[in-house]
């Protein structure tokens, strides 16, 4: 766990190592197609104790778009997108994961400032090494 090598469509990614986090970093990018593209998942009668909802106003002419930053547990950055019309930041902890990696926090912000066309597919970009 914590290797840094990222699985994603069929292909291996070196990413950096979470065993060797220091300072937060970029894990990815993400640029959404429009949520018209995706299947209507109903809200379950009862919500689970991990279940995260989140209402985000969608813009039809600017793009959603996500960054999604590790850090360690005591480094959590607030990240604030300058030219962001909206944002919503959503941080994760993980403590205890094993005794390779230290407790860590995902955030994933989500945002979007762009005026644009909405792509055909949802695209990720992977920083690595």
């Amino acid at each position: 766990m914590g290797s840094g090598v990222i699985h994603a469509a069929g292909e291996r990614i070196l990413g950096k190592s979470l065993r060797e986090l220091e300072k937060p970093e970029l894990l990815c990018y993400v640029l959404f197609s429009h949520p018209s593209n995706y299947a209507v998942i109903p809200v379950p009668q009862k919500v689970k104790k991990h279940d995260v909802f989140l209402t985000y106003p969608i813009d039809e002419g600017r793009p959603l778009q996500a960054d999604l930053i590790v850090s360690p547990i005591s480094n959590i950055p607030l990240i604030y997108k300058k030219d962001a019309v909206y944002q919503v930041p959503l941080i994760f902890r993980f403590l205890k994961m094993d005794n390779n990696v230290s407790d860590i926090a995902v955030q994933i912000v989500f945002w979007h400032k762009a005026i644009g066309q909405w792509p055909p597919y949802t695209f990720i970009l992977y920083t690595g090494k």
